[in-house]
């Protein structure tokens, strides 16, 4: 009896574990698997521009000045996850007679750029240069709202100094004005559009300076123009976003050497001016600097990048030196697209992982 009840309660245990892995093996097929975590990437990128002139003298030379403050932001989730802040500031330098008497060769570096070389350390209150406190400033900004930042208290340490930080977190890493750095993320934030597959996030900017002496019957000009870009690629390297702008201004002076600019005209940018700017009328194919710009951003959108730099042109003028050719393009951009192609090639040399 003892050897029949032993082989029967053997069975109701092999019994019992095989119902509780049937169970088991049952919940897991049936377990609904889990919702996977979707985060909302927006990317954009804005400018402001400021402009300083002043009239040549007997003793010194006059002057146009440019600083064109640039911000790319990537935003995940509402939350700054990525930001870039740089500065184009350029000049040019006339005489008395309305003459130019600038380098016309000099490199156009932006202040990140230029690094030590800029030469605030040795001014600065807390011994640091002007990319440092850049940086700093970034680095402040990297969890924060847009909100957030913009709402960082300033005070106004003195005309030129109109946006010093008074918190306690920048108080011994920002003693520079951060105001256009504020304005600048504003206009990026508005810009902002949701990417998706964003995997690294590119950004940079090249200017060119076009120098024109006076004449009797016509005033001389500095005309600065600052293309800038952010892109974004996927895993695979394709584009999956790419933005581009031009801050276009000058300054105008006459055979004297006297400032004849209107100094309080807006420095918008060449897509904030849309229609405004005046290229349609003057168009083979009747589109906008702006519309053009956003042809060939849609152009770029699952390229890769030496794909996008291979793009075919060619030299339709001296103004004109890389129109594009290829049969996608040629009845939407018929702008020299050079500029571009620089700034994206540049841009691939200044990229960032989006965490």
């Amino acid at each position: 009896m003892k050897k029949l009840f032993s082989i029967a309660l053997v069975s109701l245990m092999l019994v019992g574990c095989a119902n509780s892995n049937t169970a088991t093996t049952t919940a897991e097929k049936t377990a609904e698997p889990q919702a996977t975590e979707t985060k909302e990437t927006k990317l954009g990128i804005g400018s402001v521009t400021s402009l300083k002139f002043a009239d040549a003298s007997a003793d010194k030379e006059g002057s146009v000045q440019a600083s064109t403050t640039i911000v790319a932001l990537a935003t995940v989730d509402g939350v700054i996850s990525y930001i870039d802040i740089d500065v184009a500031q350029n000049s040019g330098k006339f005489d008395t007679a309305g003459v130019i008497t600038s380098d016309k060769e000099a490199a156009t570096l932006t202040k990140t750029e230029k690094g030590a070389d800029y030469g605030m350390k040795a001014a600065s209150s807390i011994g640091k240069e002007w990319f440092e406190q850049a940086d700093a400033f970034e680095e402040y900004a990297i969890g924060k709202t847009v909100a957030e930042v913009l709402a960082t208290p300033v005070y106004e340490k003195d005309e030129n100094h109109k946006a010093v930080p008074e918190s306690d977190d920048l108080k011994t890493s920002v003693t520079i004005d951060i105001g256009s750095f504020l304005k600048a993320i504003e206009k990026a934030d508005a810009n902002s559009v949701v990417v998706e597959s964003v995997a690294n996030v590119q950004t940079a900017s090249v200017t060119s300076v076009k120098f024109k002496d006076a004449a009797a019957d016509a005033d001389g000009q500095i005309q600065f123009n600052t293309y800038y870009t952010l892109t974004a690629t996927d895993a695979d390297g394709k584009f999956v976003f790419t933005s581009l702008d031009t801050a276009q201004n000058a300054g105008k002076f006459d055979a004297k050497g006297v400032i004849t600019s209107d100094k309080e005209a807006a420095t918008l940018t060449k897509t904030e001016k849309g229609a405004d700017y005046g290229m349609k009328a003057a168009s083979s194919i009747g589109k906008e600097w702006f519309e053009q710009a956003d042809a060939f951003e849609e152009y770029t959108i699952g390229k890769t990048l030496d794909e996008v730099l291979a793009t075919p042109v060619y030299e339709k003028d001296e103004n004109h030196k890389a129109v594009p050719e290829s049969d996608d393009l040629k009845t939407s951009v018929t702008i020299d697209i050079g500029s571009f192609l620089k700034v994206i090639e540049a841009a691939s040399k200044n990229t960032n992982t989006l965490k």
